[in-house]
């Protein structure tokens, strides 16, 4: 702000002098028309405006200028709504330091000194960014709508952003943002702007710019193929594929707004939303993350955050109070917090026997609350649009069929167990992993026989016939390999879902063309027949009846032979 009493002397001797030579120039040019007079307005130009965005402005002092010597005075007198406003405003700044208006009665001096010292206290306040200026500016808004100060001038943003308040009478103005346009979902990233003020001067523009910022908010979750092997680093991304039983992990990153330094208390929670499908491991861990790319670092600070299960359909939220109170990380070394920051949360939860199958999929979502006014301690909140990452599983179904024969009685129905290639072996090479128990063929003629393996991932496989129904030749095994792709984006999506037959466990030589899934469901289908014919021998079995059988009929047979000998040899 400039000095109230700068240049006042100046002002005078200017004043003379223009005086005199208005005085010399009618002389001298009597009959040219009359100056077109002087403007007694201004106006003030709101910067970085967006569409919605509300302004009041508030005059507390008036104003007089004679080229660069720029005076104040009191609005109303000494009792007035704006004087009062800026007296209250002025000792609550001071802690409350007793600056007192005198009586409407008082005389001229003590008025003026009264004045001088309200202007002289409002002067020393200057620095547009200084934590004293941000103090006053908000002790200054309350005292305005406690003592009823009316509104000079209004205005609100238009498509490009461009906004003038017009019209305005000279003198020092506070402006206040009053409204931010949310979205359709109520959402808003942008925080207010902390208070303006500044001077109005007739004739002229004053350029403010809004001192507010932008939070922001990304989900991701990782996604690997088992029989590759979980990488040291997995990708995060929109969406991911999980078997029944993975812990899953989840990433949310949070930014902090470019004016985060003027805040006092900074409000920051993580909202978090499981599918049904997803058990929350409770395994929440907090980082403060400092830097760019390879350069990064990342501090834990788990510690300062309470993790809480709200009511649904929330699963849990992370919650800090207050960042500003953030100075250590959970080791006790010190730790930056700054609007370069992000606030990083990582769980695991794990895929449960709820997941859904197919394009459904497991979606989750996250969104962020922030403190969303630098003044008046940050009260009231945003919110960020809400970010979604989806968890997809699939389906494995043996069709079973029976050649050269009815079905077996539904008590002999064949078994057939799954087993997944996973690298546990030397070197990383592959090891048929048993998936779950064996799974019982059910069904009818009617509708058809078959077993089914649920909420599968991507990788390599091999189902095998381990219970044989009596009659029946075993299955061979079958290997095949289920792949899927799935969009990344604002509304990931199931892509494609494929399985392909391989002739045996190199998964080198394919036995047929890949066939499509069915992306709705989730299923990939294999056809298994069991051939009529009869099984190896064993102990207890009807293996164990034959022998008896074919024993009896040697037996049998030798007796008869032995019969016609001896009767040879009698005749």
């Amino acid at each position: 702000m400039k000095k109230v009493w700068k240049g006042f002397a100046a002002a005078v001797s200017a004043a003379a002098i223009a005086a005199t030579g208005f005085i010399g120039a009618t002389s001298a040019y009597a009959d040219d028309p009359a100056p077109a007079p002087a403007p007694t307005t201004g106006s003030i130009t709101i910067n970085n405006a967006l569409t919605g965005d509300a302004f009041n402005a508030y005059r507390l002092l008036s104003l007089t200028n004679s080229g660069s010597a720029i005076s104040y005075d009191l609005i109303g007198g000494v009792d007035s709504a704006e004087t009062t406003a800026l007296v209250s405003a002025i000792n609550t700044t001071n802690n409350n330091k007793a600056l007192v208006a005198p009586a409407t009665t008082a005389s001229d001096n003590v008025k003026n000194e009264f004045k001088d010292n309200v202007i002289a206290a409002v002067d020393a306040f200057k620095g547009d960014d200084s934590a004293t200026m941000r103090k006053f500016a908000a002790n200054l808004i309350a005292a305005i709508k406690t003592n009823n100060v009316a509104v000079t001038g209004t205005a609100t943003a238009n498509a490009d952003g461009a906004l003038v308040i017009n019209s305005l009478a000279p003198g020092y103005y506070l402006v206040d943002q009053t409204a931010q346009t949310a979205d359709e979902n109520g959402d808003n990233v942008n925080t207010l702007s902390a208070y303006l003020v500044d001077t109005v001067i007739a004739g002229q523009t004053t350029s403010i710019n809004l001192k507010k910022g932008t939070v922001t908010l990304e989900k991701k979750v990782q996604d690997w193929n088992d029989t590759e092997g979980k990488p040291t680093n997995p990708t995060w991304s929109d969406s991911a594929d999980h078997d029944l039983g993975d812990d899953v992990p989840f990433q949310l990153t949070g930014t902090l707004p470019t004016n985060y330094d003027r805040y006092d208390t900074f409000k920051y929670i993580f909202h978090d939303s499981l599918s049904a499908g997803l058990t929350f491991n409770n395994d929440v861990r907090v980082y403060a993350v400092n830097g760019q790319g390879d350069a990064a670092t990342e501090q834990e600070i788990t510690k300062s955050f309470t993790v809480t299960a709200p009511a649904a359909p929330e699963s849990f939220t992370v919650t800090n109070a207050n960042l500003k109170n953030i100075t250590e990380d959970d080791k006790g070394a010190a730790v930056t917090i700054n609007n370069a920051t992000k606030i990083v949360v990582r769980y695991t939860a794990r895929v449960n026997e709820n997941a859904m199958m197919g394009s459904a999929g497991n979606p989750n979502t996250a969104y962020l609350e922030f403190s969303n006014n630098p003044n008046n301690g940050g009260e009231g909140t945003n919110k960020t649009p809400e970010d979604k990452v989806i968890v997809f599983t699939y389906k494995f179904v043996v069709d079973k069929t029976f050649e050269g024969a009815d079905a077996p009685a539904e008590n002999d129905m064949p078994e057939f167990t799954l087993y997944k290639y996973l690298p546990t072996g030397t070197d990383g090479a592959l090891v048929a992993t048993q998936i779950g128990q064996p799974v019982k063929v059910t069904g009818n003629a009617t509708d058809g026989f078959k077993a089914e393996f649920p909420r599968l991932d991507d990788g390599k496989y091999m189902v095998s016939e381990t219970k044989v129904p009596q009659g029946f030749s075993k299955a061979p095994d079958t290997y095949f390999e289920i792949s899927a792709t799935h969009s990344e984006g604002d509304n990931p999506a199931l892509s494609t879902l494929k399985v392909t037959f391989y002739k045996d466990a190199t998964f080198t030589q394919t036995a047929a063309e890949p066939v499509d899934g069915v992306i709705d469901t989730g299923t990939v289908t294999v056809d298994i027949e069991n051939k009529a014919g009869s099984e190896l021998p064993s102990t207890g079995g009807m293996g164990t009846t034959v022998l008896y059988v074919a024993g009896a009929a040697i037996v049998l047979i030798a007796g008869i032979g032995l019969a016609v000998t001896l009767r040879r040899r009698q005749a």
